[in-house]
């Protein structure tokens, strides 16, 4: 796999880094898709759909090459790169971000069963034994 040398929405032309209009209107749409609530996962598949140019002949877009332009912010806030979004954007996505990654600490855990609290209810996840594999299964259900 090739890599950019600038980060996508950008160009270089007479020995400037310019802003490359097509590109950078895919930024704005991903940024601004993203505030509506579309998953990086949505939005790398429309981009693949649309077979919108990441390099030369790769048209092939996945869910981290989405994530990784949404928290970049050369997009905004930099000396080298003429902005494409405003500082009010990326703080936007950032808190989205953050309020979608919530971890969940869990209340109680014992050696078959796992509650974890949810908004104004727990689940409880029943454990069933570990495979060689390492892997453990895990049936989550509502205790209240």
């Amino acid at each position: 796999m090739k890599n950019r040398k600038i980060p996508f929405g950008y160009m270089m032309k007479q020995g400037e880094i310019r802003i490359c209009e097509q590109e950078a209107c895919e930024v704005r749409n991903m940024f601004a898709r993203y505030r509506q609530g579309a998953s990086y996962a949505a939005l790398a598949k429309d981009l693949t759909e649309r077979r919108v140019c990441f390099l030369p002949g790769e048209y092939q877009w996945n869910k981290h090459r989405v994530k990784r332009i949404l928290e970049d912010e050369r997009y905004c806030a930099s000396t080298v790169f003429p902005p494409l979004i405003t500082q009010a954007e990326l703080r936007a996505v950032h808190s989205l971000k953050e309020e979608k990654q919530t971890t969940k600490t869990p209340l109680y855990c014992g050696p078959k069963l796992c509650v974890i609290a949810a908004d104004d209810h727990c689940i409880g996840y029943t454990i069933s034994a570990v495979p060689r594999n390492g892997n453990v299964s895990a049936v989550p259900y509502l205790l209240n």
